[in-house]
């Protein structure tokens, strides 16, 4: 597997730097995934398939450009944090009750049209 790595802007190829890495290695050892201000319109694969993955920063992204891409997060289970914040969202079609462990989950600055089912019976 290779994961890019890039500056804020992911214009300048200048910035942009190459990995090769095991994703069994990747899985087993990051809990916490912060991808904020990178201009993803779809989630990553490493993290889609992270499922030991606590915290998930995906903020100031352009994630509402793709329908439905939110919903990948559902393998996720163990999110304690989830961050979606300014991503263009309109709407978030994720089933809440699925996710146990969640403690935080931001939405500030998206264009929300109706809250997600399931959203008001989380309990932590």
């Amino acid at each position: 597997m290779t994961i890019v790595f890039s500056g804020g802007n992911n214009r300048s190829p200048n910035d942009t730097r190459i990995l090769s890495v095991d994703i069994n290695r990747v899985r087993n050892i990051q809990d916490e995934v912060k991808l904020s201000g990178r201009d993803l319109a779809t989630i990553p694969e490493y993290v889609r398939r992270n499922v030991h993955l606590r915290i998930l920063d995906l903020s100031n992204n352009s994630l509402g450009r793709t329908e439905d891409v939110v919903s990948e997060l559902c393998d996720l289970k163990n999110l304690t944090r989830l961050n979606l914040s300014i991503n263009e969202l309109k709407n978030i079609p994720l089933d809440f009750t699925s996710f146990p462990f969640l403690e935080v989950l931001c939405l500030a600055g998206n264009e929300l049209e109706y809250l997600p089912e399931g959203i008001t019976n989380l309990h932590r």
